[in-house]
Formats: C-alpha cells, sequence, structure tokens
C-alpha cells in the first residue's frame, strides 16, 4: 500500500512539472504567434511550424527566438532582422527534422547527429505513445467534461493520470497539451474515415443505378414466339414493303432472361470490346448466339413496326 502511495505521490509531481512546462510553452507560442502576426515576419505556416515543433521542454529556446525578435524589431532594420532571424531558426528546424530522419552513421545516437544551434534546440524529445487504457480513458474523461467546462483539457489530463495510477501501469503524466493535440488526431482520423465511408457509399450508389438505368432504345416487352410471328406478318402483307423479321432463337426465353439481356445491352454499348462475350456472360442459360439472335430479333421488329406505322400514315 505505501508502494501504491509513493508512486501516486511521483506521478503527480512529474504531472505537475509537466503542466508548468506546458504552461510556459503555451505562453512562448501565444508569444510567437503575436510577434509575426502584428509584424507580418512570415506566413502563419511558417510560424505555426516553428511552435508545432517546439515542446514543453524546450520552451526556453523559443523564449529566446521571441526576445531575439524584439530586439530586432527595436532596431535599426526591424524587419530584415526579424525576418533573418527567422529564416535561420526555420531553417535549424528542418536541419534537425532531416537529421531525425536519417539513420545515423558510424555508430553514433540519433541525437548526436542533429545539429546544436539553438533553433534545432526547438526540436524535444518524442511524446510516448498513447496506450490503449490511455485512449480509453481520454473518450471517457471527454465525456465527463464537455465543451464549457473550466480547464476542461486540464482536468482530462489530471483524470486520466489518477485513473492510469489506480490501475498501477506504466504512467506517462499526460499534460493538457497532449490531451488537445492527441483529441485533434482522432478527430482528424474519424473525419477520414467519414469521407472513405461517404465515398464507398456514393460508389456502391453508382454502381446499383448503372444496371438500373434504361437503354437508349427501350425494346418492348418480349412476346412468344407465335404471336410475335402473327404480329409482325400484318405489316408485311398490308405494305408490301416492310422487311420481315428473322426467325426466332430456337429456345424459349424467359422473363428473367429478357431482363437479363436488356440490362447487358445498356451496360455494355457497341463500342465495349468482346461486347457479345460479356452479354453472354450476364444472360443465364444463353449462348453467345442466342443472344445476338434474339437482339436481332428485337431490332427487325422495331424496324417492322415503325414501317407499319409509316405505311398507315400514307
Amino acid at each position: 500500500e505505501a508502494e501504491a502511495e509513493r508512486a501516486r505521490a511521483d506521478a503527480a509531481e512529474r504531472r505537475r512539472l509537466k503542466e508548468r512546462a506546458a504552461k510556459g510553452l503555451r505562453k512562448a507560442r501565444g508569444r510567437l504567434r503575436a510577434l509575426c502576426k502584428e509584424s507580418r515576419l512570415c506566413e502563419e505556416e511558417e510560424w505555426e511550424k516553428l511552435c508545432g515543433n517546439a515542446t514543453a521542454e524546450r520552451s526556453d529556446q523559443l523564449e529566446t527566438l521571441c526576445a531575439g525578435l524584439e530586439r530586432d524589431l527595436a532596431g535599426p532594420e526591424p524587419l530584415a532582422a526579424a525576418q533573418a532571424r527567422l529564416r535561420e531558426a526555420l531553417a535549424a528546424v528542418d536541419a534537425a527534422t532531416e537529421a531525425e530522419a536519417t539513420p545515423p552513421t558510424g555508430g553514433e545516437p540519433a541525437a548526436a547527429a542533429a545539429p546544436a544551434g539553438g533553433g534545432s534546440a526547438l526540436i524535444g524529445e518524442r511524446r510516448a505513445p498513447w496506450t490503449e487504457t490511455e485512449l480509453a480513458l481520454l473518450s471517457k474523461g471527454s465525456n465527463k467534461f464537455p465543451g464549457g467546462v473550466v480547464d476542461r483539457w486540464g482536468r482530462i489530463a489530471d483524470f486520466i493520470n489518477v485513473e492510469v495510477a489506480k490501475l498501477q501501469t506504466e504512467s506517462h503524466g499526460r499534460t493538457a497539451d497532449e490531451v488537445i493535440a492527441k483529441t485533434r488526431d482522432l478527430r482528424k482520423e474519424l473525419e477520414k474515415r467519414a469521407a472513405r465511408q461517404r465515398e464507398q457509399r456514393q460508389q456502391r450508389a453508382a454502381a446499383a443505378a448503372t444496371p438500373a438505368a434504361p437503354p437508349k432504345a427501350a425494346p418492348p416487352k418480349p412476346a412468344p414466339a407465335k404471336a410475335g410471328a402473327q404480329r409482325l406478318a400484318a405489316p408485311a402483307q398490308g405494305g408490301g414493303s416492310a422487311e420481315p423479321p428473322p426467325p426466332p432463337a430456337s429456345a424459349e426465353w424467359s422473363a428473367e432472361q429478357q431482363r437479363a439481356l436488356e440490362q447487358a445491352l445498356a451496360r455494355f454499348p457497341a463500342s465495349v470490346e468482346d461486347r457479345w462475350d460479356r452479354i453472354e456472360e450476364a444472360v443465364p442459360g444463353k449462348t453467345r448466339a442466342e443472344c445476338v439472335s434474339r437482339y436481332k430479333q428485337i431490332v427487325a421488329a422495331l424496324k417492322a413496326k415503325k414501317a407499319a406505322a409509316a405505311a398507315a400514315k400514307q
């Protein structure tokens, strides 16, 4: 029991120190943003880059940069001097980031490969990754302390640290800044996931709507072969000029097969390579030749109907 109490006290002390450093970092970031914005020293993405790469342990480096900028702005050439100082800090951050991404050579540790300039110190130690327990507590704490609560993020950080200490698991002493950053990352992941789901739903809807789209030249509903022959014989006897249709397909066509053929004709137009092979695959129980024959029969029926209508008008 005494050992657990000491562990909780140590965790609370580490948390207090981290919170103090985090407050100093927030103050330094606000100071840098105000200087850059009021004096128009650089673009927003550049000062946010400096603020984003600063850590609580190295907030004094950000304060030093701000003090130097204030001296430059009070000098004879304020804008040029301050912008030159910012460029040096940005170059140091880029160099340190590249050095961290490049594997060290000669057995030296990665930290020794980074340049030792003032701006490079804005890159601090990487935070420990969040555990499943901490993520669950973050979700619970966000519900327990909703938006509008005073010092919401600090209270959520305290809640996570206290509960982790109770569970006697590894404690990282999360700060308010860490809670804010992780919440922002989780929100971005949710937004990306929602966008992917919307896109997938739209693709499924488009795929489902494509077969149901009516063909450009909708053929009439199929009729039995004998009835069709009798119907088509009348225009031929009356007009004399109508072209007789080809003989019907050798096998009967069910309503399901007819619908499948109409949908396949709309889905695979004449410009599609291997059109009739694909139509054959889409129509159950019918061969390529039967599909072609049925198509010709439908086209001939349409032509005969139009010819009969034209002859009746005359």
